[in-house]
């Protein structure tokens, strides 16, 4: 997910809506509960995906698969998107900081 994706959609908050199925306020409010928990460090090998861009791929690959009607497709696309190890980890903290009482506005697609 490129930067300037992400600052371009902020300028319209009923596209970000629709993308992530979530407001500005509560992506902003979710990122920066989960910010300790995805924020990787640098190393000189590699510079690592920030947590924005990190929440940003996650969120926008749940609401991907949400939205589809094909029960089997769907299970074969999760499988797909859970094999990316960064999704992975992304969807296991995102769990576990919902089961402890955080609750966003994620809606799934109609």
């Amino acid at each position: 997910m490129c930067p300037k994706f992400l600052e371009d959609i902020r300028k319209h908050p009923d596209k970000f809506f629709k993308y992530y199925r979530t407001s500005i306020a509560s992506f902003d409010e979710l990122l920066e509960t989960l910010r300790p928990l995805i924020t990787k460090q640098e190393t000189s090998f590699k510079k690592p995906i920030n947590a924005e861009e990190r929440l940003s791929v996650t969120l926008s690959n749940i609401v991907t698969v949400i939205g589809k009607t094909d029960w089997v497709r769907m299970w074969i696309e999760w499988i797909v998107v859970l094999s990316y190890k960064m999704v992975f980890d992304m969807c296991v903290v995102v769990v576990g900081v919902v089961e402890v009482g955080l609750h966003c506005e994620i809606k799934a697609v109609n």
